[in-house]
């Protein structure tokens, strides 16, 4: 145990000196090369730590921060452009932004600790069946009306038509996995659980999403896959993945070639001779223009405060009540486009420069460290349970998810486990009173 703890010690610092070496010395066509090498062993470290502690979460959590480690190869290596924006493109921003992005990853693998998968508390469901039915309603709800329009196969590519997506359509995770808490034992239940999760999936898709499927995933993944599967079984799975996003990121751009049966447009897409086309790079490029807009002058320091004061704010008040500079992905985004989101490491460079990636590094870490440790039922292992689910979106689209919906989850569930001990304590003071009438009865008959 001592010894991986020092083989760690060692590797963090010789990370963090090649790190602080890139940083000083600027970028050069080495240093891209040498930079990307660093986020890359960084993140792989990562998954092996996982995987040897057999630990299936963080292996896949890992592995799909890989993804957008990965692609920056072109950018570095090929030096072809990730995205079709123009604006922040130049490699002195990808640099900038993937500094922020390995120190990220650097905080984050000195500071959580990745325990044994047999450490991690199996997940128990309660038996509710009145609470159950109401947050499976709730849930079937937030689907149907989280998310309407114009579907893909109508509009003829992705984000060719128009379509209206509400709140409800990822606070539906909320309800979801209160119904998953009091699902007992029943099969029936969790059937209907799975069949909704099918749906919202489906219907996602069909609009054009793809980080909502990815966090049903991972809601799964926390709630029953890393109880059930061995991690050869993810191992496979994380591959296939790979392939399908790749598939269906050409699929969303050309839905009339799938229909026409152009299967080899999908799987070998020319998209990748002189620009690259995917929602990792889309999210990479998000970060290069935030950090951009701060290298050029144009987000004042005075701004970058007040949009952190906005951040926290927008927990309780929604951002159409708060000042554009509230979500900066889409600060400005008539001046200068993007495709939405950013990596989290690029929003808290805008807001404190490299220590607000060093603080929200190591308060994830501490998040992640505790899945293991914290008491089933407790708000920490509530709290525990929406961070991991929405991974997907406050990793690489907005931060905000990791404080906002993950709050108002955990007082949802809090309330609900509330209520689910009202109702027990007032059927078990029913059966004591009960009980009572009984005995006394049986007295008085003697």
């Amino acid at each position: 145990m001592m010894e991986c703890i020092k083989v760690r010690f060692y590797c963090l610092l010789l990370f963090f000196s090649l790190w602080l070496y890139l940083s000083l010395s600027g970028y050069t066509y080495i240093n891209g090369i040498l930079l990307f090498c660093l986020l890359t062993i960084t993140n792989i470290l990562l998954v092996v730590r996982s995987a040897r502690q057999n630990n299936k979460l963080f292996f896949v959590v890992f592995s799909y921060s890989f993804f957008y480690v990965y692609v920056l190869r072109y950018s570095f290596i090929y030096q072809i452009p990730i995205a079709v924006y123009v604006d922040f493109i130049s490699l002195e921003y990808a640099y900038e932004s993937t500094l922020a992005f390995a120190l990220f990853l650097i905080i984050l693998f000195g500071f959580i600790r990745i325990e044994r998968n047999t450490n991690i508390k199996t997940f128990r469901p309660k038996s509710s069946p009145l609470i159950f039915y109401l947050c499976y309603i709730l849930s079937l709800v937030a689907a149907v009306k989280g998310k309407s329009g114009e579907s893909i196969l109508n509009a003829g590519a992705y984000m060719g038509g128009e379509v209206s997506t509400s709140s409800l359509n990822e606070y539906f995770f909320i309800f979801f996995v209160s119904a998953f808490y009091y699902c007992g034992i029943c099969n029936f239940h969790k059937r209907l659980l799975y069949l909704l999760a099918f749906f919202y999936c489906a219907k996602n898709l069909l609009f054009g999403g793809r980080i909502e499927t990815a966090m049903m995933g991972f809601c799964l993944l926390v709630l029953v896959f890393q109880y059930k599967y061995k991690i050869k079984t993810f191992v496979v799975g994380i591959i296939s993945l790979f392939f399908l996003m790749t598939i269906w990121g050409n699929i969303r751009q050309n839905p009339t070639g799938f229909l026409a049966g152009d299967w080899g447009e999908l799987l070998f897409s020319q998209n990748d001779v002189y620009m690259i086309v995917s929602q990792e790079g889309d999210v990479n490029y998000g970060s290069f223009r935030m950090i951009g807009l701060v290298e050029e002058g144009i987000l004042s320091i005075e701004e970058r405060l007040k949009a952190l004061g906005y951040f926290f704010i927008s927990i309780f008040i929604p951002y159409s009540k708060l000042p554009l500079s509230a979500n900066l992905s889409a600060y400005l985004q008539s001046s200068y486009p993007s495709g939405g989101g950013g990596l989290i490491s690029g929003y808290f460079y805008v807001y404190l420069s490299y220590f607000g990636v060093v603080l929200i590094a190591i308060w994830i870490a501490r998040v992640l460290s505790k899945v293991a440790k914290a008491h089933e039922g407790s708000i920490v292992y509530i709290y525990a349970i929406y961070v991991i689910t929405t991974y997907p979106r406050w990793f690489a689209y907005n931060p905000i998810v990791l404080f906002k919906l993950t709050f108002w989850g955990v007082v949802f569930t809090s309330l609900i486990n509330y209520l689910y001990h009202h109702l027990n304590y007032e059927k078990s003071k029913d059966i004591r009173c009960s009980c009572g009438v009984s005995s006394t009865n049986r007295t008085v008959e003697r």
